[in-house]
């Protein structure tokens, strides 16, 4: 292969000969190259739809080999991770500041595939124990995405409420990773306005609602959860009397005790 250039041309043509080729290393350095690239504005609103097209067969095809190979048990899966956060940071620099690549994107269904990605990579990441940390960069990398998929769009959105709602959120509000907490935070506060967090009150919804509020009281430090509950959450009564009749009998008495004492 070609050693990688600036040229539009050369990118078009790596990528539509990457998807019959055996995955090897020249590969993510070309990834880079392109991911280093879409950060300046003028070539990100150049990229033709073929090539988005061809990234998103790259992702597609990355998530297949990982569950077929066993979620992280083969000699190549670490090569495949590299390439996933790569294509993740490339599709996060082609959101930047671009509502036409965003549109782009939700036209492709990049929302819908990378939140399988994601899913699978949550799942590798609590079943991994020590080796748990080769699924953290391309899983933060797919976050970041799904953020820069969201702001001012309010289609994309719309379909991560739905796509991610609220099993696979709460999943990832769940984990021991700080980063993804706080980015699956930032999604979260990215997508919701005043009809979703009156979703949040349906009996479904609300482990996630007091998932946050157990996070501004345990980690206090992460700013999107505060944001959250603090624009969102306690301005809706509806809200709050949900949380307050989901939690347990004894975590109320508490609450109760420490008021009164408080008083």
């Amino acid at each position: 292969m070609a050693a990688p250039t600036d040229s539009a041309m050369d990118i078009s043509s790596f990528f539509s000969g990457l998807l019959n080729e055996k995955l090897c290393p020249n590969h993510l350095n070309v990834l880079k190259s392109f991911t280093s690239m879409l950060r300046r504005q003028e070539y990100r609103e150049e990229v033709e739809k073929d090539v988005f097209c061809s990234l998103w067969s790259l992702l597609s095809r990355l998530r297949e080999e990982l569950e077929a190979s066993g979620e992280g048990e083969e000699e190549g899966d670490e090569l495949n991770l590299q390439l996933m956060a790569e294509c993740f940071r490339a599709q996060r620099n082609a959101c930047v500041q671009s509502p036409r690549n965003q549109a782009l994107l939700s036209d492709l269904s990049f929302i819908d595939e990378s939140l399988k990605v994601i899913s699978l990579l949550q799942r590798l990441y609590l079943q991994c124990g020590d080796r748990s940390a080769v699924a953290l960069d391309p899983l933060r990398c797919g976050l970041q995405f799904l953020g820069n998929m969201a702001v001012g769009n309010q289609l994309c959105k719309d379909s991560l409420w739905t796509l991610s709602l609220p099993h696979l959120m709460l999943d990832l509000l769940s984990g021991k990773d700080e980063k993804v907490v706080s980015y699956a935070s930032m999604v979260l506060h990215t997508c919701l306005d005043e009809e979703k967090v009156e979703e949040l009150a349906k009996p479904d919804n609300i482990p996630l609602a007091l998932r946050v509020m157990e996070l501004c009281r345990t980690h206090p430090d992460l700013d999107w959860t505060v944001l959250i509950a603090t624009q969102h959450f306690l301005k809706s009564s509806a809200l709050v009397v949900s949380m307050y009749s989901g939690i347990s009998h004894l975590e109320r008495q508490h609450k109760v005790k420490g008021s009164s004492q408080s008083g």
